[in-house]
């Protein structure tokens, strides 16, 4: 589903993605990860890089204790002003014997928020980032990426907030990696092949909010 953020970041993305730079310099330490030379549509920046199931809704599946990515079973965010925030600590670790290539700006491979709601889960809140391309952050067979998502809801996110707030303590959610790939191809539209969704998925969560 089109959301008026999803829109603003295809435009920047079709307005710097020519003149976008990036160097080693520009990544932070992502212990077990390394950079590749150069990602699930035709893709241009890492918010494009998404399948059709995402975007969609994914049936409920069996995906949890066993999920590639772990984080807290719940998740608290504090009212900061008329803001929400947060902040989500998580691991990936890939255990599908092939490298995965996730595609990022200056080294930002900050996943998204899916909820599940009734029997799917629903792509739900995507944190804006720079419209850029930079090489893939790879992951090796067996390595591991720790990292933290930073989330900030607002009345800039419309939906998103009142969503949130009429949730309370009982919404379900995970994270989830729109662009991550089994294969990268910095000259080819798509970049390459999507990961299969069960292996760049989280262990669902309970998102509280508290003011």
């Amino acid at each position: 589903m089109s959301t008026p953020a999803h829109r603003f970041l295809a435009l920047l993305a079709a307005l710097a993605i020519a003149s976008c730079t990036s160097s080693d310099g520009d990544r932070p330490d992502a212990g077990d990860t390394t950079a590749g030379s150069g990602v699930d549509t035709p893709i241009v920046t890492r918010d494009d890089a998404r399948t059709a199931n995402d975007s969609a809704g994914a049936a409920l599946d069996t995906v949890g204790a066993d999920a590639p990515m772990r984080t807290a079973s719940s998740v608290a965010l504090r009212l900061d002003g008329d803001h929400y925030v947060g902040t989500i600590p998580y691991r990936y670790t890939n255990g599908s014997g092939a490298p995965v290539y996730i595609v990022n700006c200056n080294g930002d491979v900050s996943p998204g928020l899916q909820r599940r709601i009734g029997g799917l889960w629903k792509d739900w809140w995507i944190p804006a980032t720079n419209a850029c391309l930079s090489p893939p952050v790879v992951i090796a067979p067996g390595g591991s990426h720790a990292d933290t998502l930073h989330v900030w809801i607002g009345p800039q996110d419309g939906p998103f907030l009142a969503d949130l707030v009429a949730a309370g303590d009982t919404g379900v959610f995970r994270l989830v990696w729109h662009s991550a790939l089994s294969s990268f191809d910095g000259e080819a539209r798509p970049f390459g092949e999507p990961v299969p969704l069960a292996e760049r998925v989280s262990n669902p969560f309970v998102l509280r909010t508290s003011r």
